[in-house]
C-alpha cells in the first residue's frame, strides 16, 4: 500500500513539474501573451501568431520558430497611440516560468526581429498634451518635410509664444528624442541653459519600453503627417 502511495506522489510531482516548468500549449501561451499585452495596451484587432518548431524536444518549452503580434492600433496609458503595429521575431525563446508564474514577458533569446509602427500628427499631439509635467500649454505638433515642430505657450513667468523645430533620433533603442534645430520664444533664440531644461521635460517624446517582445528601435522617419518607427 505504501508503495502505491509513494508512486502516486511521484506521479503528481512529475505532473506538477511538467506544468510549472514547461508543457504549456501554444494556445495557453497565446492567451497569456494577450492578457499581458492587454494590461498595458488597449488594442484593436489584436492578433498573435505562434509557429512552433517541429522538433519534439522544443515543444512546450517556450521556443518558437516565428512569432507575430499585430494590431490595427494600440493605445498606451500614457496616451501614446500607435497604428498600425507589427512585431515579428524569429527563433524566439520565452521564459515560461516568468510568463506563467512571474506574470511577466521575458524573452531569453531571439535570432532576428522586425518592428514597424506609425504615429500620426494627431497621436503625437495628444501624447504631448498628456505628458506628465508638460511645460508647453496649448502645444501643437506638426510633421512636415522630415522636420517636427512644436508650438504653444511656454510658461516661464507668464505666457510666451514658443517655437521648436528639429529632428527625431533613437536613444537606447527604445526612446525617441527631439533634437532641436531652431528654438525660440517670441522670435528670440532660447539660450542653451533654459533650452536644456525644456528638453529634459519634453524628452523622450515616445518610449517603447512597454512594447511587447521589447523590439530594438533602429530608425525613426518623419514624413508628412506621421512618424514611422522601425527595427
Amino acid at each position: 500500500m505504501r508503495q502505491y502511495m509513494v508512486l502516486g506522489a511521484v506521479i503528481v510531482l512529475a505532473a506538477f513539474c511538467s506544468t510549472a516548468i514547461g508543457g504549456y500549449s501554444d494556445e495557453q501561451v497565446r492567451h497569456k501573451l494577450a492578457m499581458k499585452i492587454g494590461e498595458r495596451w488597449k488594442c484593436s484587432d489584436l492578433n498573435i501568431e505562434l509557429y512552433p518548431y517541429s522538433d519534439p524536444a522544443k515543444a512546450g518549452t517556450g521556443w518558437y520558430k516565428y512569432v507575430a503580434i499585430k494590431a490595427t492600433d494600440a493605445v498606451h496609458p500614457s496616451g501614446v497611440r500607435m497604428a498600425p503595429v507589427s512585431i515579428e521575431a524569429w527563433d524566439i525563446h520565452f521564459s515560461l516560468s516568468k510568463l506563467f508564474q512571474g506574470n511577466e514577458v521575458v524573452v531569453l533569446s531571439k535570432s532576428a526581429e522586425r518592428y514597424s509602427t506609425k504615429l500620426s500628427e494627431v497621436d503625437l499631439d495628444r501624447a504631448a498634451k498628456l505628458k506628465h509635467n508638460m511645460p508647453i500649454q496649448n502645444v501643437k505638433v506638426e510633421l512636415r518635410n522630415g522636420v517636427i515642430t512644436f508650438s504653444g505657450v511656454y510658461k516661464l513667468v507668464f505666457g510666451h509664444n514658443l517655437y521648436l523645430a528639429g529632428k527625431l533620433e533613437v536613444k537606447n533603442h527604445q526612446e525617441i528624442n527631439f533634437v532641436p534645430i531652431k528654438a525660440s520664444v517670441n522670435g528670440i533664440p532660447i539660450p542653451a541653459g533654459p533650452l536644456g531644461v525644456l528638453l529634459d521635460k519634453l524628452n523622450p517624446i515616445v518610449d517603447t519600453a512597454d512594447v511587447p517582445l521589447h523590439p530594438t528601435i533602429r530608425n525613426v522617419t518623419v514624413a508628412d503627417g506621421y512618424v514611422v518607427l522601425s527595427g
